[in-house]
């Protein structure tokens, strides 16, 4: 039952980041302007980067484990995915 109720809930949550980071906050950010825009996804461990080109976000990219997420923006900013998702909390 437990496999059942976190399954329920991921998906509850993945919709909810989808909704709210995906369409609202595109949306939103397009309409002032932000330049880039990066979005971290603890459900598939990606980090997806964002761009603004005529009022709307085209993808720069969705990098996932193994591989280095990178600024259109600001040059030479790189973020190892592995070392995002590697946190350990004490």
């Amino acid at each position: 039952m437990r496999r059942f109720h976190d399954a329920v809930y991921h998906g509850h949550v993945a919709r909810m980041l989808r909704e709210c980071c995906v369409v609202d906050k595109r949306a939103d950010y397009a309409e002032v302007g932000i330049p880039e825009y990066w979005m971290v996804n603890p459900l598939d461990e990606t980090i997806t980067v964002l761009r603004l080109q005529d009022r709307q976000y085209i993808e720069h990219g969705v990098f996932g484990r193994g591989s280095v997420a990178t600024s259109v923006l600001l040059l030479g900013l790189e973020v190892n995915v592995n070392a995002v998702f590697d946190v350990t909390y004490v």
